[in-house]
């Protein structure tokens, strides 16, 4: 039988995403450190880890997300690895509760590697080794 203390609680259930709530700073620097992805099909997107004082958070990218990295020259979702990102605050409409709450958008991104594999990595898979820039 398992283990009911998980149930009474909703933190085992949150995930490692990164919330709004957590960037305390328009000036909190996120470095990129791998890119997965979820999701299968049409319904398929990039998922971003992003590490900030040690600490490990994933990121997924909404078409928003998507539409903003293109414009600053971002060609592919791997080019993220070694790149500094910085959120903002916004209000979003929660698609299932029809409220609003809030969420992240990408307000800055500094390329740090321009090397950056050019194949997709799937969850589960291993990283191919990105070489950093002197």
């Amino acid at each position: 039988m398992e283990d009911n203390n998980t149930l009474k609680s909703w933190d085992a259930f949150s995930g490692n995403y990164l919330k709004a709530d957590e960037v305390k700073s328009e000036d909190d620097a996120y470095v990129c450190t791998k890119v997965e992805t979820s999701g299968e099909g049409v319904d398929i997107t990039p998922v971003l880890t992003l590490e900030r004082n040690e600490l490990g958070k994933l990121f997924s990218l909404n078409k928003t997300n998507i539409k903003f990295a293109k414009k600053e020259g971002i060609t592919m979702p791997l080019e993220f690895i070694g790149c500094k990102i910085y959120f903002k605050k916004v209000l979003v409409n929660n698609p299932k509760t029809g409220e609003e709450v809030d969420g992240l958008r990408i307000s800055k991104i500094e390329r740090t590697n321009t090397d950056a594999p050019a194949e997709v990595v799937k969850p589960g898979e291993a990283v191919p080794e990105v070489p950093t820039s002197a």
